[in-house]
């Protein structure tokens, strides 16, 4: 399939940062709720806390993750 430029190179969704970024964020979100679970919560709580943690983490990876640098 060709872009409108009519090259064949299409441009990705997501960039390899922002990709790198949302993986490590569902990896910790996925480890927390394991080990959440694994406490002896309930599945709800478990999801509720790997759910945070991804939410959380975000951001956070965002900031420690370099892009740009503004200085």
């Amino acid at each position: 399939m060709q872009n409108e430029a009519g090259n064949g190179h299409e441009r990705p969704l997501l960039s390899v940062r922002a990709t790198l970024i949302f993986l490590a964020a569902m990896f910790l979100g996925t480890i927390v709720g394991a080990l959440t679970l694994a406490s002896g919560s309930e599945v709800p709580q478990a999801l509720l806390a790997a759910a945070v943690t991804a939410g959380a983490a975000v951001p956070a990876l965002h900031r420690i993750i370099g892009g740009t640098t503004d200085s």
